[in-house]
């Protein structure tokens, strides 16, 4: 039964009669009697539980001349957390990979940063981006494009982002190429130069 004890103070069922009370489409919000005191979940986007994946390299990688390669992401990103877990409401991260799968559908925040090895020469240009649903790299439209030139003696990065609804069970991958000529290396230690890739749900 509802009804009002005192002033402000709404009772929503009674422990014998009703042990569980569901609010809203989707069981929005449950009310359950069967604890004392009762306890509230919310559910699906009324949730305030972030959704996240930061993933991080530790190890170089060779990328060949002129050939577009996934770009590959062996840790956790837990110091991009900031002491929080590096993934929320994602489930199992299965490494190494170079793509995150998409839990639930909605507006997703995609991040990367990838770190060129020091060049012998400035010749031709490094590229980073993101694909969904790529059967290989570069066969499907690239997303957050980012581009730069070589540096003799210095490391190059690239970074990039974009916001763009995603489906469940969509497979977001990052992808790059480089055109120096010869086989150059993606510089990670995961302290001092780290290539990172995050995925972040936004909202529905």
């Amino acid at each position: 039964m509802a009804g009002v004890n005192t002033p402000g103070t709404l009772y929503l069922g009674n422990l014998p009669a009703t042990p569980r009370i569901s609010i809203g489409r989707g069981d929005a919000l449950v009310v359950d009697n069967s604890t004392s005191p009762a306890t509230i979940t919310l559910a699906g986007d009324v949730k305030n539980t972030p959704v996240y994946a930061f993933i991080q390299s530790t190890t170089t990688q060779n990328v060949l001349n002129a050939t577009n390669t996934s770009i590959m992401f062996n840790a956790l990103d837990t110091a991009r957390a900031r002491g929080g877990a590096a993934t929320s409401g994602w489930g199992t991260v299965n490494l190494p990979t170079s793509a995150l799968t998409v839990p639930k559908s909605g507006m997703y925040r995609v991040e990367f940063q990838v770190s060129w090895f020091p060049d012998l020469s400035a010749t031709g240009f490094r590229d980073v981006w993101f694909e969904v649903n790529s059967a290989a790299p570069g066969t499907t439209r690239p997303f957050a494009d980012a581009s730069t030139t070589g540096l003799v003696g210095a490391t190059t990065s690239c970074n990039g982002s974009m916001t763009l609804r995603l489906n469940q069970g969509d497979v977001v991958s990052l992808a790059g190429a480089q055109t120096s000529g010869v086989t150059i290396r993606i510089l990670c230690d995961g302290t001092t130069v780290t290539s990172c890739f995050g995925v972040i749900y936004d909202g529905p």
